[in-house]
Parts: C-alpha cells; structure tokens; sequence
C-alpha cells in the first residue's frame, strides 16, 4: 500500500499510528465507491470516515491543500455561495431557511477532495475502487426497482421506486457503459487461465446487459442523444491508441469482438425498440415549433412550442433568461426558486409546477449570476487541467482518461436538459469522477510534502 510517512515530530497525527489511518481512510473510499449509489446515509458514512482519517494527519493534509492549486479558488467559490445565501436571506426572511441549506448542498460539491485525497494515498486500490463501484451501482439498480411491477421492467418501462431520479439513473448508466467498453480489452485480454478468463467474460456481459437495459429503462432523451454524439470520437481514439501498443493483435480478432460487442448492444436496442422510438418521437410538434423559433422570448416560446415534456424546457428556458437579465451579476441566491417561489409573483402559475429551470447552466446563472459562474467553472477547469496533466506524464492510462472525458461530455450535454446540481445523487457522481480525475495532482504533492519532510 503506497502511503506518505508521518511527521516525527510530537502532534495530534502521533496518537493515531500511520496503518491505522490509512486502513481508515482507505475503508472509506472503498465504502464510498461500493454504496453510494444506495443512498444518502451510507454514502454519508463513507466521506465521514474519509474525513476523520484526513483529519488524524491533520499536518499533512493541510499542507498539501494549502500548496494545491484548486484549494484556493474551491475555499473563493464556497465563501460567495454562503455570502450569496447570506444576502439573498436578508432579502427574502421567509426563504432563509432554504438559502442555507441549498447554499450547503452547492458548497458540499467542493467534497470531492477527499476521495482525490485518499486514492493519492492509496493508488493502487483504484482497480478495487473501480469494481466496486460498477458492483454497488449494479445492486442500487435492484434496489431501486419496484419487483410487483418486474413485467415493465423487462419491456423497457420505468418500474422504480424512484429512491433515484430517472434522469440520474441514465446518466449513472450511459457512464458505466462506456467504462465497461473501454475497459473490455484490458479485463479480457489479460493473460490468464482459460476458467477465470471465461468467468471474466460471463460477468462483463452480464454487467454490459444489466447497465445497458437500465440506461432504457431510464427513458432519458438528454443521454439517448449524447451518447451518439461521445461515443464514436471517444472509441475512434481509444483503438487507435490501443492498436499501436498492441501492434502484434490480430486485426480479424479485433473485428470478431467488435462486432460481438455492437450485436450484444443492439440486441439490447432492438428488443426495446418501441420504448425507444416511441420516447424519442413524442415531441415532433416541439421540434417543429422550435425550428420556427426566431427570438427565445416568453411571448415567441408559448406561441409556437407546445408545453409538453420536452417544450416545457423551451419555456423554463425564456422565463429563465428573463429573470437572469434582471440580476445578470449576483443572481437571486441559491434558495429562490425561479418557479415555486418566483412565478407566482410574474403570474406564471403555469410554471410552478416545476422544480426548477431544468437547465443546469442557466440555473447556476440565475441562482449565482455571472460571478458565480465564473466561479463555479474554475474548479471544474482545473479539474480538466490536472486529467490532462496527469495523463501526458504517463500516470494515467488511456482507457481511465477517455472515460473520464467521455463521462465529462456526457455530463455537460446532460445537464442542457436537467438540474441536479444541488441534489446527493449528483453529488456523489461528481465526487467519484472528480476524485479519480484529480488524485494525481494530488500524488504530486504528496511526493513534494515527503521530499520535504526527509530533508529536514
């Protein structure tokens, strides 16, 4: 277990022996990575016991935030969240209850430092961490699903209990599928015996139907059209790296898994043919009305698009645009519903059924303004930034690091048509990619803190 040596010197960190904290730390993670997708209390569990190991070593950890690029402006990004809250509550009293909590779920984002943290200490687990997840994410599915109702299932029908979001729930599913593509080669090809080979091969294909029925069952059209759109540029480089570092493969293999892989998918598709073209072409006199759309304003959108499940969207869109020009630099605050809250004083009693402007990035516009934009987009860039890095020096291989670009796009085309930025579910997605995507940054800096420590 790859780990950094403790301070000698006497602190609280000399109370808790290295092993202990490690093992500690590491349970977490893998807690964490096995059942989040359960639910808010174990997941809950997990980044608490991560956060008490951090804090055993409380020197060490503080030293190496403090010299890492992304603490400052994620420390910059919190403080205006609960200034925003702060303000917006001296505004509105009746709402200040709500400024605080929400500003705590939009400040919470800022925990997937600790997953980043404890997979830097412990980089040879991400293999577990990985598995576990995929297993944990499997389980949930289960555990999600309605079993009186397992006939609608097998048609492809939503049978949930709804203890997630659909809208998560595909999202969970499209980044597991293209996870279990990508790392295909790597789990089949390996030499091993022909008993653990073939055991391999049966539970990848058991996995692949699993997530790729729950990725139509979840009925999702925001991931059923960016998964087209992320999957070939992502499998186009994908081989083309992987061919040249196994130039001695036979090209007529590769074709022969290929095609069994695509049959294998769109077997899946075909048997759920009439959910998928029937949820996809529902909203044919959206589009129409779309396409004859010249200027989004209020008055254009309820003129020529219906207010339908997909149009609705195109309304929130308007009134949300509206609202943010109003307040373009601070925002509303990130408590104030534009619908519940908003609407009715605008008279909009046909929007305050809705929970939100199911747009992620107007919603932060208009919750946060530009600034907080602005702010909001620093994090994730240099999370981007630190990937990048990370796999240019070599530390990162390439099927990680086209999974997290795949999961990245995916993510920004879903979140055209959603919100659940402030939501437990999203939340520990974001924690478990961002954590893989950043833990190398933060290797580097563990190494700097242990080249620090064995010169003096």
């Amino acid at each position: 277990m790859n780990s950094v040596p403790a301070q000698n010197h006497h602190s609280f960190a000399t109370f808790w022996p290295a092993e202990w904290r490690i093992r500690l730390g590491l349970f977490g993670l893998l807690l964490f990575a096995f059942s989040a997708w359960f639910g808010p209390a174990p997941a809950n569990i997990a980044l608490a016991l991560m956060l008490a190991a951090a804090l055993m070593e409380w020197r060490q950890t503080w030293h190496v935030f403090r010299h890492d690029l992304i603490f400052w402006p994620t420390l910059i990004l919190l403080g205006y969240i609960f200034l925003r809250a702060t303000l917006a509550a001296q505004e509105m009293p009746e709402l200040a209850e709500t400024q605080w909590k929400t500003a705590w779920n939009f400040a919470s984002l800022g925990l997937f430092l600790l997953p980043a943290y404890w997979l830097a200490r412990c980089p040879d687990k991400l293999g577990w961490v990985l598995a576990l997840a995929v297993l944990g994410l499997i389980i949930g599915l289960g555990l999600n699903q309605d079993w009186s109702k397992w006939e609608l299932m097998l048609r492809g029908q939503r049978s949930g209990a709804e203890k997630w979001h659909y809208s998560i729930m595909g999202l969970y599913a499209v980044t597991a599928l293209l996870g279990l593509l990508l790392f295909a080669p790597r789990l089949l090809h390996k030499q091993q015996s022909r008993r653990l080979k073939t055991a391999v091969t049966i539970a990848w294909l058991v996995c692949t139907i699993i997530i790729v029925h729950a990725f139509i069952v979840s009925q999702t059209r925001a991931v059923w059209f960016a998964a087209p759109l992320v999957f070939p540029p992502i499998f186009f480089f994908f081989i083309r790296g992987w061919l040249k570092t196994h130039a001695d493969f036979s090209r007529k293999k590769l074709a022969l898994i290929a095609i069994a892989g695509v049959t294998l998918i769109s077997g899946v598709f075909v048997a759920n043919f009439e959910t998928i073209s029937k949820r996809a072409t529902q909203e044919g006199a959206v589009y129409e009305g779309i396409s004859k759309l010249e200027e989004l304003s209020t008055e254009s959108v309820a003129k020529l698009v219906p207010q339908s499940s997909f149009g609705v969207r195109f309304w929130l869109l308007s009134y949300g645009l509206e609202l943010w020009k109003e307040r373009p630099w601070l925002g509303w605050g990130p408590g104030t519903s534009s619908t519940r809250d908003l609407a009715p004083l605008r008279d909009r009693q046909d929007l305050v059924a809705f929970w939100h402007l199911h747009n992620g990035y107007l919603e932060v516009l208009y919750r946060f303004g530009l600034i907080g934009a602005v702010l909001f987009a620093l994090p994730l860039l240099l999370v981007v930034r630190a990937t990048y890095r990370t796999h240019r020096r070599g530390e990162m291989p390439d099927d990680l690091y086209l999974l997290l670009a795949g999961a990245l796009f995916l993510t920004l085309l879903w979140n055209l048509t959603t919100v659940r930025l402030d939501k437990f579910d999203y939340r520990v997605y974001w924690y478990f990619l961002a954590g893989i995507a950043y833990a190398g940054t933060i290797r580097q800096s563990l190494t700097g803190y242990r080249e620090r420590l064995t010169s003096t």
